[in-house]
């Protein structure tokens, strides 16, 4: 275990400095270049005030001053926070109140010491000794919103980054020096930031960035142009580049497409393989354990599965009293693993109800099958109950996208003007339709308790800057 990670980046990729190591799309860097930037911006932020235990905000879009930022913090000793540049101003302030941070880089905030994207890249006197890190030492920070929308700050010790390398880059996705990564999940996003930085620099890969929304025209010209061997995204972008691929197949060079953030959609992973003829590999992690808890792989694909843990990881469903349910039942997904984080910064009161002992409470309803795969149902707070029958929205949706004209879906439950709960469904749809052709349909496809009751047509669904579909969002329009 090394004790500091930039270095760690820096040696082991001593044999291959003339190589690309990242790409956006302005501009690119050798695995040289990235190591003389590290050392040149850590001596910056260092003259500049930068200490040990400094947090140091980055609100940067995706770009290569990125990560030689993140890295070049780690240098010095501080605690890179990251936080994405989509978010709205009054977010990022509640992030500085609860993180204490001094400096931001890439954005204006006011009262926090700026250092503009232009710094990153300025040639200066190189830094001379890495600060040097204990293995348990808090070191960067996460930010989570779990059900609530508030940010949270979730703390991670330094030793995590390397053991999530070694027990998920190669071991599930084949991640090496020969890969081209391409993530649209951004850097400042836990699965993003893993994707790209933790797995494509840590093992050498080459590594490119979008900029802004990554529109499924972008990405499949970025995956052909570059000849993209791993690429990593989320269901939303998927459906709507299967709306796309009529006009664009994914290129062949493409060896490993892994999907994360949410719950991917039966239908929608079938459809993607008969259109593009390639199996998506789907997770589903969190910020709290730094990546993907459980995993489909090469070896291990399942439509509608998201897999087992991987080596080192240790995975249990439980009731709502802590206890184990047997293989077919639903229960909350308790995870213990290597990359737990320390707390949820400033807040005492949540941290001792997520992580119990070894364990943490993920908030996440599965079914452990037969066979020791995993099946995702909802969040806790998503899981239906009609009829007395517990109904999973994500089984709902997924029917729902199976309907050709249907783009994307999000169902959500109300009590009724009776008492009883409905289901109501958003959809958005690609041509003229009515309530009762889709209610005909799905008639053909769904037990009748589990047809919406209530179909509203919409234009977008409301997403987080995670491209996730916010039901929270969609059941506050139904109070509207």
């Amino acid at each position: 275990m090394s004790n500091n990670f930039a270095q760690f980046i820096i040696n082991i990729n001593q044999s291959r400095l003339d190589k690309l190591a990242l790409v956006d799309e302005t501009k690119s860097l050798t695995y040289q270049d990235l190591a003389n930037h590290i050392r040149a911006f850590s001596y910056h932020l260092q003259q500049s005030g930068v200490q040990p235990q400094d947090r140091v905000i980055i609100c940067m879009e995706d770009c290569v001053e990125w990560p030689v930022a993140f890295l070049s913090i780690l240098a010095v000793g501080g605690n890179p926070v990251l936080v994405s540049a989509d978010l709205p101003d009054s977010t990022v302030l509640q992030i500085i109140d609860i993180s204490d941070a001094k400096f931001c880089i890439g954005k204006t905030i006011r009262g926090l010491k700026l250092f503009d994207k232009k710094s990153v890249l300025l040639q200066t006197q190189p830094l001379e000794q890495f600060y040097q890190y204990h293995p348990d030492e808090m070191c960067f920070w996460l930010l989570s919103s779990g059900t609530t929308g508030e940010p949270k700050c979730v703390v991670h010790r330094h030793q995590d980054l390397e053991t999530l390398l070694d027990i998920i880059a190669w071991p599930a996705y084949c991640v090496d020096e020969k890969s081209r990564i391409l993530s649209t999940a951004k850097l400042s996003f836990t699965y993003g930031f893993n994707n790209s930085l933790t797995f494509g620099l840590g093992k050498g890969a080459t590594v490119y960035l979008i900029n802004g929304v990554p529109a499924p025209s972008k990405v499949f010209q970025l995956i052909e142009k570059n000849s993209v061997t791993h690429f990593f995204t989320v269901p939303t972008i998927i459906n709507s580049m299967i709306k796309h691929g009529q006009h664009q197949m994914l290129s062949r060079s493409v060896s490993v497409m892994v999907s994360s953030g949410e719950s991917l959609p039966k239908s929608t992973a079938e459809n993607f393989q008969t259109q593009h003829n390639i199996k998506i590999l789907d997770g589903l992690g969190m910020s709290e354990c730094m990546y993907n808890y459980c995993t489909t792989t090469l070896d291990n694909t399942q439509f509608g599965s998201i897999g087992k843990p991987m080596p080192g990881i240790e995975c249990e469903v439980r009731d709502d009293r802590g206890v184990p349910v047997p293989n077919g039942q639903i229960g909350e997904m308790w995870v213990k693993h290597p990359c737990a984080a320390i707390q949820y910064w400033k807040d005492w009161n949540k941290t001792k109800t997520t992580f119990v002992g070894e364990w943490i409470r993920t908030g996440d309803n599965v079914i452990k099958n037969n066979d020791n795969n995993y099946t995702y149902v909802s969040r806790l707070d998503d899981l239906l109950k009609i009829n007395g029958q517990f109904v999973s929205p994500v089984e709902i949706e997924s029917v729902i996208l199976n309907i050709k004209w249907v783009i994307e879906c999000g169902v959500v439950a109300k009590q009724g003007a009776n008492g009883l709960v409905e289901i109501h469904a958003f959809v958005s749809v690609s041509r003229d339709s009515s309530v009762a052709e889709i209610r005909s349909t799905l008639a053909e496809l769904l037990p009748k308790h589990k047809i919406p009751k209530h179909i509203h047509f919409i234009e977008t669904l409301p997403k987080t800057v995670t491209y996730k579909k916010t039901r929270s969002r969609l059941r506050s329009m139904l109070e509207a």
